[in-house]
């Protein structure tokens, strides 16, 4: 099984993130109730994960507790991959699970993009160009924001 890296997630997670919904900003921004507790349990599982490993290192490798450390990990990194199933499966994509930043594939303006939303959002308000990040958030049409 593969580790989360450890000097971020970036890859690891784009390796996994599979979807093929594209939904207007109405249909994301109605999945988002089921879409919270996924990303909330993904965000715990990031962290249980990356203090797991990080006393794995520090753990010498003959040390008792390093198999039980070890079975606690993998479990968690199998538990953080069935959420992401869930995730994808509501046309969620995770760019960051520190952050809890999540992505779905919308058009916007005739053209394929990214609608953009943080843990934390009260709602789905941004959106950028599908080669475009967190950085290049727009606010949605018709948005407060």
């Amino acid at each position: 099984m593969t580790s989360l890296p450890r000097s971020g997630y970036d890859e690891y997670v784009e390796h996994l993130n599979t979807t093929c919904d594209i939904i207007d900003l109405e249909e994301a921004r109605g999945r988002l109730d089921d879409v919270r507790p996924i990303v909330e349990s993904i965000m715990g599982l990031a962290r249980e994960i990356a203090a797991l490993q990080e006393e794995l290192r520090s753990t010498h490798p003959e040390d008792e507790r390093v198999e039980l450390l070890n079975n606690r990990d993998q479990k968690a990194q199998l538990a953080f991959r069935d959420r992401l199933v869930e995730l994808n499966a509501l046309g969620g994509v995770l760019k960051d699970p520190v952050t809890g930043l999540v992505d779905f594939y919308t058009w916007m303006n005739g053209d394929l993009a990214v609608l953009c939303w943080r843990h934390g959002e009260e709602s789905i308000d941004y959106w950028h160009g599908i080669k475009e990040g967190f950085r290049c958030r727009k606010p949605v049409p018709g948005s407060s924001n």
